[in-house]
């Protein structure tokens, strides 16, 4: 009986202390910030490790040490990404400190320093990386909330869903109504926008120009066209300037992502009657230029300024015939981040990129076979080919609307921007000129961390990252080709394993090292069937016409960035089970590193109960048990 009894009792044990083991397992406490601009009175904590709920808390220096707070952020049990926390930013200074305080007391109530709030520590040592505050920075939406005369434009944007876009990437120029300027619309004009989001937002739309237009910039006679389609007319004289019917009473008022001009009055987007004069009938019957062609489309906007920018609108005004392959606003947003703006500052890069557009001549979609090549006006050649679904492309864009007409040639729209290769140009600017151009791009350019962190989809790849220690690497000068794994693609991840591998940073990084490929490799690289070693030391091969790689999918091409470039795909590329190059990951929890380390001080875990209860609980269930093994193996043994 007894021999009995210990076995049940030990088989007993194992399975409360698998459960115990279970309920108990915890992370390691920690916390990744950048160096960074706090913008519109906020800054941002990279990422965030915690066992219970917690804050972020922004502390500032105080003589080289750890300061006062000046603003914190919640936080929910286990990882959190791209924390926004307001600070007050007459109180900070150039450094900061992020530090991880627990919430102990009435959760989701901030109470430190006279409550139970306190800092995190592990080993003794607070959680409380220091960061460089680089500038502060308002956005062209905190400019105009603080400078307290365009509440009226304030809720209109809020009302029509683009209190994001002004405080967005841009760069953008505002041409922006004052609280006067809305005061003065007809009686019940307002109330009847506020009432109709969609005419709101055009209207809006009408006042936002994309890049940043100072008034220097501003010539008579000018054009320029808007987010809303449409083009505003700019009037300029000894006296002022004037865009539409409204004056520009204070001008070039820079923010972080644009510049605000202020206007007096309104400007109202030209309604359908006004676009029907002259008559119907002459108006089908006319045919306007390219130019005008693209700018009534409404999809163009930022090509029409790029051609602006570098002077290029007569030309593709005059007579012509030209062929114009035009990128829509959509494929412009496909850049990267800071690529526009380096483009925009860079008149002789654009004006060969844009040029690559253009053909002189007359090229119909019918003309268009499979590798037929076409010379371009800026002297480099482009290619046709057919996609599986039978659509015609242009070198690696799609022809998504062919042969609209224009009176000086033809239209046809694509869904992405087409790079020359600079060197091969007819025309092409000195080689040291070229080179400059392309060094001045690549700094303008973020590295591949910045350019992930700020695609706002690769949260976890770049926690992923920071504990495996490649954050470095990965700034390093490369280049780099980086298939990065998006938030989603972690999340699908089996139960466990994300948090196993954050314990398991050689492991992680072998992994991860898997991801990346030294050299630079484009789509128009990756050869369907074609194989590259990996930084790990593994192959990865690509499928389906280089859309695949190791069976997992491609889903965004391109992301350029200062030393490399990324690719989007929507799994982990984990090792194949029995592979040469498998990498064998060990779910451990943070108890086993304590049994190894020092303790550690972390918030209690395990739902709604406290360890204390946890504990009794535990101990009474084995009870329980030992109980009920007993009575049973006495039953058995009366029989």
């Amino acid at each position: 009986m007894h021999k009995r009894f210990f076995l049940y009792l030990t088989f007993a044990a194992l399975i409360l202390l698998s459960v115990v083991s279970a309920v108990f397992a915890q992370y390691t406490p920690d916390v990744f910030v950048l160096d960074q601009p706090a913008i519109d009175g906020n800054v941002k904590v990279s990422r965030v490790i915690t066992n219970g709920p917690g804050w972020i808390v922004i502390h500032a220096d105080a003589d080289g040490s750890i300061g006062p707070p000046i603003g914190q952020a919640a936080l929910i049990a286990g990882i959190n990404a791209q924390v926004p926390v307001a600070i007050d930013v007459d109180a900070a200074t150039e450094t900061l400190y992020a530090m991880l305080h627990v919430d102990e007391g009435e959760v989701g109530t901030y109470e430190f320093p006279d409550g139970p709030d306190v800092p995190l520590k592990v080993d003794d040592q607070l959680i409380s990386p220091p960061f460089q505050l680089t500038s502060i920075e308002q956005t062209i939406m905190g400019a105009a909330t603080e400078a307290g005369t365009f509440n009226t434009l304030l809720a209109a944007a809020e009302a029509a869903g683009l209190s994001d876009t002004l405080s967005g990437a841009g760069p953008m120029t505002l041409f922006a109504p004052t609280d006067e300027a809305f005061a003065a619309l007809p009686e019940g004009t307002l109330e009847a926008l506020l009432e109709d989001p969609a005419a709101l937002a055009d209207l809006l739309n009408y006042h936002i120009v994309s890049g940043s237009t100072m008034a220097s910039d501003l010539e008579d006679g000018m054009e320029i066209a808007t987010a809303q389609g449409g083009s505003l007319l700019v009037s300029a004289d000894d006296s002022g300037s004037k865009i539409g019917d409204a004056n520009i009473i204070t001008a070039d008022i820079e923010t972080y992502n644009g510049v605000i001009h202020v206007i007096d009055a309104v400007l109202m987007p030209p309604t359908e009657e006004a676009a029907e004069e002259p008559a119907a009938e002459e108006a089908m019957a006319e045919v306007v230029d390219i130019v005008d062609t693209i700018v009534a489309d409404g999809n163009f906007g930022t090509f029409i300024a790029a051609l602006e920018a570098v002077d290029l609108i007569d030309t593709l005004k005059s007579e012509g015939p030209f062929t114009v392959f035009a990128p829509t606003d959509d494929a412009f947003d496909e850049l990267p981040e800071g690529a526009l703006e380096a483009l925009l500052n860079d008149p002789d890069t654009l004006s060969q990129i844009l040029l690559y557009h253009v053909v002189p001549g007359m090229v119909l979609s019918t003309d268009l076979t499979d590798g037929l090549e076409a010379e371009t006006a800026q002297g480099s050649l482009i290619a046709f080919s057919f996609d599986d679904d039978g659509n015609p492309m242009v070198n690696d864009a799609t022809i998504i609307t062919a042969d609209t007409e224009a009176s000086n040639g033809l239209i046809h729209t694509i869904d992405k921007l087409i790079i020359p290769d600079l060197g091969t140009a007819a025309d092409e600017p000195a080689p040291t000129e070229a080179a400059g151009a392309d060094d001045a791009m690549m700094e303008e350019l973020a590295d591949i961390i910045d350019t992930a962190i700020a695609a706002d989809d690769f949260d976890l790849f770049i926690a992923a990252v920071e504990a495996a220690d490649l954050v470095e690497t990965l700034k390093g000068e490369g280049p780099f080709t980086v298939f990065a794994p998006t938030d989603e693609a972690f999340a699908n991840l089996p139960d466990g394993t994300l948090e196993a591998l954050l314990e398991n940073p050689e492991e992680l990084a072998q992994i991860l090292l898997n991801h990346v490929v030294s050299g630079k490799m484009l789509a128009a690289d990756l050869g369907d069937g074609s194989e590259v070693a990996s930084m790990q030391g593994a192959m990865v091969k690509f499928a389906d016409g280089g859309s695949m790689i190791n069976g997992v999918n491609i889903i965004t091409a391109d992301i350029e960035a200062s030393n490399g470039v990324i690719h989007t795909i929507d799994s982990v590329l984990l090792p194949e089970v029995g592979s040469e190059e498998e990498v064998v990951v060990e779910e451990t929890t943070t108890e086993d590193n304590m049994a190894e380390e020092e303790p550690v001080v972390m918030p209690e875990t395990g739902g709604d109960m406290g360890s204390t209860t946890m504990t009794i609980f535990a101990v009474l269930m084995t009870m329980l048990m030992v109980v009920g093994l007993s009575f049973i193996d006495r039953k058995r043994n009366m029989r």
